[in-house]
């Protein structure tokens, strides 16, 4: 009885390391993924907005989130960070069968850019062409304020004499109930993905791009527009380089998004007393990555595109 018991404590024991030890080992590298995920979403946002995300960034996620791991890689490739990590775990029954410790690992890549597609956008498109635009699309990642008046300096400006003004209002869902529809989304952003497509382009080319609008539409939304520039809050604006027809029969092709702050404007007088003052400032805003095709901006996404080093094809 006594031989036997010994050779079913040998199994138990092992039995006991495979699920107690392997579980540990399993729930320490669930939080280790997290841990890499973490760090290297922080050091793509932290190398978008102009650092070094692989100085302190990284490091500091890693020790803050998983204290008994060690951060062994943070590399960066183009616009893509990857985060490697490593933590030893310690047995408890598995030293019976001479496992003493054990080591586990995670990696995770992130990459930046400028957003393939936004949410949490106020229904305000830009022209591209617009002065005020123009300067600020030549130096993206400097801080700056603009007042983009509505009448065109130029008659050519993003779709000609067909559209009559350099912003308008845009109806992301083509949606029949579209004033009391831009009224919430000047409040509260609109939650669906809305996409970009490249400079240049045209809706018969890209209609993911394209959107139903209404160049007059704004007129009606001052008191949620007033309420949004008080809270003083940054959000995402898409610009269009191209737009056709008018009112609310208008379309827009969106080719990329800015992130601003309302400092002032003027909706309800003659269209040549119309305009929106906005602060560009370099930052993220929520979506994904990523759009070549579009103008260099200031608003950037970041994602994870990544979970093992040995498989960038997604990044």
């Amino acid at each position: 009885m006594l031989v036997w018991t010994a050779l079913f404590m040998v199994v138990l024991i092992g039995c006991a390391a495979l699920v107690i030890d392997l579980g540990v080992g399993w729930t320490s590298r669930r939080n280790l993924i997290t841990t890499t995920d973490a760090a290297s979403l922080a050091a793509a946002q932290e190398f978008a907005l102009g650092g070094n995300g692989c100085g302190a960034v990284a490091s500091a996620y890693v020790a803050s989130n998983a204290p008994q791991a060690t951060m062994t890689a943070c590399q960066r490739a183009g616009n893509t960070v990857s985060v490697d990590a490593e933590e030893n775990i310690t047995t408890s029954f598995a030293q019976v069968l001479g496992l003493t410790d054990f080591d586990t690992a995670a990696s995770s890549t992130a990459r930046w850019g400028a957003p393939a597609g936004a949410t949490g956008l106020r229904p305000f498109g830009l022209c591209s062409e617009a002065p005020g635009m123009q300067q600020f699309l030549g130096d993206p990642l400097t801080a700056q304020i603009h007042t983009i008046d509505y009448t065109k300096d130029s008659p050519d400006q993003c779709g000609g004499n067909d559209v009559p003004g350099n912003w308008g209002a845009i109806d992301f869902n083509a949606g029949a109930n579209s004033n009391n529809d831009t009224k919430d989304w000047v409040e509260n952003g609109y939650d669906d993905a809305v996409f970009a497509g490249t400079v240049g382009g045209t809706c018969a080319a890209e209609p993911y791009a394209c959107y139903e609008g209404d160049t007059g539409g704004v007129t009606g939304v001052s008191n949620e527009t007033r309420a949004l520039a008080n809270s003083g809050q940054y959000f995402g604006l898409p610009i269009f380089d191209y737009a056709e027809d008018n009112g609310a029969n208008s379309t827009f092709h969106l080719i990329g998004f800015a992130r601003v702050r309302i400092v002032d404007f003027e909706f309800n007088r003659q269209q040549v007393d119309r305009f929106i003052t906005l602060e560009f400032t370099p930052g993220l805003i929520t979506g994904t990555c990523c759009n070549s095709g579009g103008p260099s901006s200031n608003a950037s996404v970041i994602q994870i595109c990544a979970v093992d080093r040995k498989n960038l094809g997604a990044c």
